[in-house]
């Protein structure tokens, strides 16, 4: 349709919403100004551009069952905002800052360069963090994302491939958080095509001859006759798998291999009593052939969203199939639970809504990079993995959830200082990943928890890798105040100031300027090469009895400063790949940054060529060979010589103190040879040793981390 007709869509509207009840007079207000300020613009179909906020509102009363006038008033006036002359103000001048806080909740941040990867994460990070203010946010979002790929076929090809892209890494788990599957499996289905057009179609058509087969139709009247003796009405509901179950995110691949399964059948009794469920259960499993383990009693154990059913995979004519058992009623909520629940008034106060508030701010709050949030939204929506307390109280976790993630499920203060968990009886660190049916107890102490960047890929939940983040934050913070203040005191001395002029009466007036709360925050930003301590000075002027050597310093050059390394932490310190510099290494610059130090060889080719290391944002490095480091480091090392002859020999002189735990010979048949070593050292002493023996060949640090004492510890690149 390509005319303006404001009669037609009110006409639409009011099919839904009564125009006689007052509770709806601002839906229908809502829908004038909408139609007001888009009425000159077109979407890319031709169709009018009001025809958007009317399919979103649409969305949200016929499929996720929303009546409030105020969400659905938010619905129409979504994108006004972002693509008219109307600001927030003016929706909250006239339709009150309920209604406001959900239009600004979905108004992305935009600047003049439009599509910039930072611009959008800072768009999802403000959705989720309104979201966990006003969960409204996510529906109106998940409805607005639905009707635009259904509707994404009039957008040139690399827009449909970037937007469905972040359909299935945002807005996909979303729909899961929320437990609208539905909405998720369509997502994927609409998605996926756009990004596997190939493998997409040759799946679907592989698929429909397994839905189509006589054992489908078999299983059918099989539950049929066997379920008759139930005594109520029993529906069967056959359904082939989704796309989203053939798409491995991880890997970002399309296979039939990637589902255990193709089918799966839901049995629905018209009925209110659990029981009845259980006793199904019983006649299914004497009649097929249950597989052995995977009986999941989601009735005894309901999840936290208020999903329940029974599930037990079935074997026929060697395929695997998935019966899942519920009631009626049962049966909605696992369509729309949470949707129906919030529709009805329930208070938001109950253990689920907090819980999803929690989840979407731990998202939204989550300090590491855009990536790793998406994976966060990602592993939401993967396979999980059940636990008991030792009181038998069941909380689920992702798969391959770790003891940690446990703790920070529970309570932040047994994640702060949990040091480990008695998993079925015995001592496992928090790093121990955990399996169905484990029964895990959370260990504490009063030090605060020891964590490293390793033990943040590993968690699995928003909660603690959140937390696990912010740890890390502070340990980067901590060491970026030592070399602030090093750096910091070497200027001084150089421009010849006293030492207690950061003491001075100026220095507030500095700070204000500087906008830092305090000399610790401006040393800590020094030490993160995020202000320049000339700045300091500049603010300060000349001193009064300054040299003339220190003159010509502070007007004409810059010395490099130096910073003593006293241990390796994996969280603030990276060897460089560009150039592999060695742990003790003589001629080793660093380059500082948020994220800590980077070492590189004086001669790097990257610093000489990059203009934001010029010699005054480099430092020398001095190893302090006297002491031990705090924890044992593991190196992965990749050696390469002429022979296997020469390697070996070479091998023969590693001093006794390095432990050696695995060799690979990773050479091929012609020579050079190349191996892979996994050495664990405890000082630069050992460090220096160890390269020595080993510098005239091509020595390669690809990973190390802490040597826990746990032998499924993973080193991280």
């Amino acid at each position: 349709m390509n005319e303006f007709s404001y009669e037609y869509y009110q006409q639409i509207i009011a099919s839904h919403m009564a125009l006689q009840d007052s509770s709806n007079q601002k839906l229908f207000d809502a829908f004038t100004l909408a139609f007001e300020v888009h009425s000159p613009t077109q979407r890319k179909s031709g169709d009018p551009y009001i025809s958007h906020p009317v399919s979103v509102l649409e969305i949200l009363i016929n499929e996720f069952h929303i009546k409030d006038p105020a969400l659905l008033s938010a619905a129409l006036l979504h994108d006004v905002v972002e693509d008219t002359h109307i600001s927030i103000i003016d929706i909250q001048n006239r339709f009150g800052s309920d209604i406001a806080e959900l239009v600004d909740g979905c108004t992305k941040l935009t600047h003049k360069k439009s599509n910039l990867p930072s611009e959008k994460d800072l768009t999802h990070t403000k959705i989720l963090l309104s979201a966990s203010r006003q969960l409204g946010v996510l529906l109106i979002k998940l409805a607005d994302r639905l009707d635009n790929m259904r509707t994404l076929e009039h957008l040139a090809e690399h827009k449909r491939r970037r937007i469905a892209r972040e359909t299935i890494e945002i807005f996909a788990p979303i729909a899961a958080i929320l437990n609208l599957f539905p909405v998720k499996r369509e997502l994927y289905k609409l998605s996926i095509p756009h990004l596997f057009p190939k493998k997409s179609k040759l799946i679907l058509s592989t698929i429909e001859t397994y839905f189509n087969s006589t054992d489908v139709k078999e299983i059918i009247q099989i539950l049929q006759q066997c379920l008759s003796t139930i005594g109520y009405p029993v529906e069967i509901r056959s359904r082939l798998k989704g796309l989203d179950n053939y798409y491995d995110s991880l890997r970002n691949s399309l296979s039939l291999n990637n589902a255990e399964n193709h089918v799966d059948f839901t049995v629905i009794i018209q009925s209110p009593e659990n029981l009845l469920c259980y006793k199904a259960l019983g006649i299914i499993n004497s009649v097929f052939n249950p597989v052995p383990k995977s009986i999941r009693d989601f009735i005894a154990n309901s999840k936290t969203n208020g999903y329940q059913s029974l599930h037990v995979r079935i074997i026929y004519r060697s395929n695997y199939y998935l019966i899942k058992i519920r009631s009626a009623q049962m049966d909605t909520i696992a369509n729309y639970g949470a949707i129906l629940k919030r529709d009805t008034q329930i208070s938001f106060d109950e253990p689920y809504w907090q819980e999803i508030r929690q989840l979407l701010r731990s998202i939204g709050e989550y300090g590491g990079p855009g990536s790793q949030r998406k994976e966060l939204l990602r592993l939401y929506d993967s396979e999980e993995t059940f636990i008991y307390t030792p009181k038998r109280d069941i909380h689920y976790v992702p798969k391959g959830s770790i003891v940690l993630d446990v703790a920070y499920k529970i309570h932040s203060d047994f994640g702060d200082k949990c040091e480990g968990a008695n998993v079925n009886g015995e001592w496992r660190p928090i790093y121990h990943a955990l399996s169905d049916g484990d029964t895990v107890e959370i260990l504490t102490s009063n030090a605060l928890l020891d964590v490293d960047i390793d033990i943040e890929k590993l968690c699995k939940t928003p909660r603690a890798r959140d937390a696990v983040n912010r740890h890390i934050q502070n340990i980067r913070k901590r060491f970026a105040l030592q070399i602030g203040k090093s750096i910091m005191m070497q200027e001084i001395k150089r421009h010849g100031y006293e030492e207690n002029i950061l003491f001075d009466s100026k220095m507030n007036d500095i700070l204000c300027c500087l906008n830092v709360k305090d000399v610790e925050g401006l040393l800590v930003r020094i030490g993160q090469d995020m202000v320049a301590p000339h700045l300091v000075f500049y603010y300060f002027g000349q001193p009064k009895q300054q040299t003339q050597k220190s003159m010509v310093l502070s007007k004409f050059c810059f010395e490099r400063n130096t910073i003593s390394i006293s241990e390796i932490e994996r969280s603030v310190h990276k060897f460089s790949y560009c150039c592999h510099p060695f742990p003790g290494q003589l001629q080793v610059v660093a380059a500082l940054s948020e994220r800590g130090v980077a070492f590189h060889l004086e001669n790097c080719s990257t610093i000489k060529m990059h203009h934001d290391y010029s010699p005054q944002n480099l430092l020398n490095v001095e190893w302090d060979l006297k002491g031990n480091w705090p924890y044992p480091i593991k190196f992965e090392l990749r050696i390469t010589v002429q022979s296997l002859t020469e390697l070996f020999r070479l091998f023969s002189q590693i001093p006794p103190g390095i432990k050696i735990h695995y060799f690979e010979n990773i050479s091929p048949i012609t020579p050079p040879a190349t191996a892979r070593l996994i050495v664990t050292m405890r000082n630069f002493r050992q460090a220096i040793s160890l390269y020595k023996i080993f510098q005239s060949t091509s020595l390669v640090i690809e990973k190390y981390g802490r040597n826990r004492s746990d032998s499924t510890q993973i080193l991280t690149s």
